[in-house]
């Protein structure tokens, strides 16, 4: 502006409206330096200093302004930051404290410093970090305020409540100068969650080393390279090798299956599936074999683990060989067995049928398999299935039933059952021994017949000499009736009269029980006629 002013006064002096101004004013123009030119000279001087002077004042006023604005834009935003800064100590969850260097005096204290040791704002203000700290740690305070005023420190330790209980903190301070004091600035952290979850974590990893160390079955900890990173002392005992010995092997040094690539592969797996169980061979120290159950899981810890436990089942494959082989021998007993067995489930369908079973019957075992028992007519299911349900219930072991043929015939069995259990002692089925004894029913039916036979004849036999005896002795005494009835006939001369008549009955009779006891004699001689 003052620029523009001082071009246009120059611009001005000098003109023809200039020099007509000053006659018009001034008359004819004095001399160049009359008095008028110099007071007009100095006016002009004058005014120019005015608007120089008034220019300068708004300029002056211009940036008067311009720091009063930026100076109430910094403090809003110091005061805004100062807001924050606040809210940001007094929500914190950790406890802020502000300690004078010198004494340890609380200068100032946080909401949660509040509620973390039982005092209010007031109280805190009065006191000092000693009378904070647990007396067991005063010792150390010191040292740590000096080592926080210098470097700064990160320390645990054990801060005092009103009501006189301890509570492990962790405690972040260094040193600023805060207007002109020296203080020390403590971020405080109650850590008692923090450490129950560590000895709670401690001692879960003591149960769990325990239960490793203790348990019957091996453990192993290995990396994705086969090498054993721990193991437990089951595992050590089982293979012979000490526990110091293992953590410098691979898992192709115990492997005695397939190549150390197969080895390895067996724990690359898991890390794809998650998991993995197999059966392998082992081979310790002594170069003995034993069979191992693995079973493996991945975890993703330091660049992929797994976890695997042993099992020493040589005992179990032992066991099985033997199962194995007596499973072996009694299906070949069963199929070769000249007696028909029958294996029923609890419901009565057929689930082993053998090749005598076939020929006694006439069905063939694709025929049953699966079906109610086909030798059962219908007339005699129910029958059945009491019998069925006293078998299962251990109430019956042995019985003689009649039955039928595929060709309609009759066979009649002898059966002896048992009841099949599983592990649980549970009924699974039922096996029964069928037994054809129509040829020894038959059999004992004519051994019956001729038994009765010999019964009766040895019955007659005996009638016979018992009537032999009987007549022996009752012709001794017919004898007489009949000798002495003769005689009386020869001396009695009237053959009308009375006496003669009782004679000749008396020897008739005689005769006829002579005719009886001939036959009895003859029955007795010859036996009983077939």
């Amino acid at each position: 502006m003052l620029k523009r002013v001082d071009q246009a006064v120059n611009s001005f002096v000098g003109t023809k409206d200039y020099e007509k101004v000053l006659n018009k004013w001034f008359g004819e123009p004095p001399p160049f330096w009359s008095t008028t030119r110099v007071v007009s000279v100095a006016a002009g001087f004058g005014l120019l200093l005015f608007f120089l002077m008034a220019g300068w004042r708004y300029y002056s006023l211009i940036q008067l302004n311009r720091r009063l604005s930026t100076s109430i834009t910094e403090r809003k935003q110091a005061e805004e930051l100062l807001r924050r800064f606040q809210l940001l100590v007094a929500h914190s969850r950790d406890i802020i404290l502000f300690l004078r260097r010198d004494d340890g005096r609380i200068l100032e204290a946080n909401d949660a410093a509040t509620k973390a040791y039982g005092y209010n704002h007031e109280q805190l203000l009065a006191m000092t970090i000693q009378q904070l700290r647990a007396p067991a740690t005063l010792g150390q305070l010191a040292d740590h305020m000096a080592e926080a005023d210098t470097h700064g420190i990160l320390l645990e330790t054990f801060h005092l409540r009103s009501d006189g209980s301890t509570f492990p903190v962790e405690v972040s301070s260094r040193g600023e100068t805060i207007g002109g004091t020296r203080a020390l600035i403590s971020v405080i952290r109650d850590i008692t969650e923090r450490k129950r979850a560590e000895e709670e974590l401690r001692e879960s990893e003591e149960r769990h080393r325990t239960i490793l160390h203790t348990a019957m079955d091996g453990f192993w900890m290995v990396d994705m390279q086969g090498r054993l990173i721990q193991v437990n002392e089951a595992y050590s005992k089982m293979s012979g090798h000490s526990e110091q010995e293992l953590r410098t092997m691979t898992i192709s040094d115990l492997e005695v299956l397939g190549t150390a690539d197969d080895a390895a592969a067996h724990f690359q797996e898991p890390s794809a599936q998650g998991a993995d169980r197999f059966e392998t061979r082992h081979r310790r120290k002594d170069g003995s074999i034993f069979d191992v159950e693995i079973s493996v899981q991945y975890r993703p810890w330091e660049g992929g683990q797994c976890v695997a436990f042993l099992r020493d089942i040589t005992e179990r494959k032992r066991a099985e060989e033997v199962l194995h082989a007596t499973n072996e021998q009694l299906r070949a007993l069963i199929q070769s067995s000249p007696e028909a067995i029958i294996v029923l489930d609890p419901d009565g369908n057929v689930k082993l049928w053998n090749p005598a079973a076939e020929r006694v019957f006439g069905w063939r075992e694709a025929e049953v398999l699966g079906k109610f028992l086909p030798y059962v007519p219908e007339d005699k299911i129910e029958e059945h299935n009491a019998l069925r349900r006293r078998v299962l219930k251990g109430e019956l072991t042995g019985l003689e039933v009649r039955r039928r043929r595929k060709d309609g015939s009759q066979v009649d069995l002898s059966i002896s059952t048992a009841t099949l259990r599983n592990a649980q002692g549970q009924v699974t089925g039922i096996m029964s021994v069928n037994i054809d004894v129509t040829e020894r029913k038959l059999a004992e039916e004519v051994r019956r017949n001729l038994e009765e036979r010999l019964q009766r004849a040895e019955k007659m036999e005996a009638l016979g000499t018992l009537a032999g005896g009987v007549a022996h002795d009752l012709n001794n005494v017919l004898g007489v009736v009949v000798g002495y009835s003769e005689l009386l006939l020869r001396e009695v001369e009237d053959n009308s009269g009375s006496v003669n008549s009782y004679a000749k009955g008396i020897l008739q009779g005689g005769e006829r029980a002579a005719a009886i006891v001939q036959d009895l004699l003859t029955l007795a001689r010859r036996g009983v006629p077939s």
